[in-house]
């Protein structure tokens, strides 16, 4: 596994080639590490070059894909895997297709796939495009069926326990409500505002902002609000502060339905999401008040830190709770609630999945239910949101579990904002 900074990682990779006597030897490293690295993983040709998750490197203009592509010239063979190879649109799939062979996409360049199979709302003179949807479907899925295969969790694990989704609801204080009620309005004007101003050409950068902008209302429904700093003249007028309502609703919520959790069933383990560090600091800092042993993920988290908070959640039956960013933890772990691949050691399970927070992406979503729910899974998952009824955490449970973002049209975003204006 090659970690640390570029000479360590090269130290790593050198390694690999020594003759150890074994049959392989693999090399691991994660998307973001290639760019120190890139040229020594080149000069030398490499037998089976494997992208897992390889729905993080859809985008060709991204820098990650500058890195990724001499990787498929100097590999034998190929192969990508993903549960979600188109993550927004049917472009996704191009540098997919591109990294298992040049050409494999069907073109000789982006822009030539792009137009051959998306369908466009144009404005030349803004240079404005706007995806309206896929055309030549037939052809990318004949393209598909030469390349790829699809595998079921129903196929593969016929035996897989259910997922049973449930929802939890709890009240804001009146001093929350009132918080909420004002930043609403706020941001119903400022919002109003960019709406009434966009143009064609950056309709898709101000709904991305529009949205982003609507999260802060999910900072007071999980009990605190950040305010930033005011600087006018480059004058101060005050600094960035941070406030906390108490009692927090949903915090008791989540540590009263905890209690219930353990008290009927003490070898269940459970994993609670949060979108924000301030949320999974203090979820962790109540449970150990109610001795709860619970650990962390996020993206603060260093790496030993983040191999030992697997490790506890799977190996010590004292560690209940995980507590993680989707963001940061929503893939690549295996959150069993017993060691993988030692069933008989712990009759323990990760068997509840509690959403405390969240934000719009339907894939964070989907990837962190999935941690408990794998091969080895023992038990029927539970899955909970949290959510404090007709504000914002309604609005993006009912988009993100359904799965039906649409984010890229004003009409839609206008009846967002209506929707969360109403609260009453």
């Amino acid at each position: 596994v090659l970690r640390g900074g570029p000479l360590q990682r090269i130290d790593g990779l050198t390694s690999t080639f020594k003759d150890t006597g074994h049959h392989l030897s693999v090399a691991i490293t994660g998307y973001d590490s290639l760019a120190g690295i890139s040229d020594a993983i080149s000069i030398t040709m490499w037998d089976l070059a494997i992208l897992d998750e390889s729905h993080y490197v859809r985008n060709e203009r991204t820098k990650r894909w500058r890195y990724i592509k001499p990787l498929r010239d100097v590999s034998k063979r190929r192969l990508v895997l993903t549960g979600t190879p188109i993550a927004n649109t049917i472009n996704d799939l191009y540098t997919q297709l591109e990294f298992m062979g040049d050409g494999y996409s069907g073109f000789s360049t982006f822009k030539g796939f792009k137009q051959f199979f998306g369908v466009y709302d144009r404005n030349e003179d803004a240079n404005f495009e706007r995806f309206l949807g896929m055309q030549n479907v037939p052809i990318i899925k004949d393209r598909l069926s030469r390349y790829s295969f699809t595998v079921t969790k129903a196929e593969v694990l016929p035996d897989l326990p259910d997922k049973v989704y449930n929802l939890l609801e709890c009240e804001m204080s009146p001093q929350q409500e009132q918080a909420y009620n004002r930043l609403a309005a706020d941001l119903a004007f400022e919002i109003e505002s960019k709406v009434a101003n966009q143009s064609e050409s950056n309709q898709a950068l101000v709904i991305n902002n529009v949205l982003t902008m609507l999260l802060k209302l999910t900072q007071i429904t999980s009990g605190f609000l950040k305010i930033p700093a005011e600087i006018v003249d480059g004058e101060e007028l005050h600094k960035e502060a941070l406030v906390e309502f108490e009692p927090n609703a949903k915090l008791e919520l989540l540590i009263e339905h905890l209690k219930e959790i353990f008290a009927s069933s003490p070898t269940s383990k459970v994993i609670v999401w949060a979108c924000y560090v301030y949320d999974i600091i203090k979820i962790q800092q109540r449970c150990l008040d109610e001795g709860i042993d619970a650990v962390t993920f996020y993206g603060g988290t260093d790496e030993q830190a983040r191999i030992d908070a697997e490790a506890r959640f799977n190996c010590d039956v004292k560690c209940k709770v995980f507590v993680g960013n989707p963001g940061s933890g929503g893939t690549g772990l295996n959150l069993l609630g017993y060691p993988p691949g030692m069933p008989d050691l712990l009759d323990t399970n990760a068997d509840h999945v509690i959403y405390y927070s969240q934000d719009w992406s339907p894939l964070k979503r989907s990837q962190s239910e999935d941690r408990a729910h794998r091969r080895g899974t023992r038990n029927p998952i539970n899955i909970t949101d949290l959510v404090v009824p007709d504000t914002i955490d309604e609005a993006i449970r009912e988009r993100v579990v359904e799965k039906r973002i649409r984010a890229f049209e004003i009409a839609d975003v206008r009846a967002l904002l209506r929707e969360i204006m109403n609260h009453e």
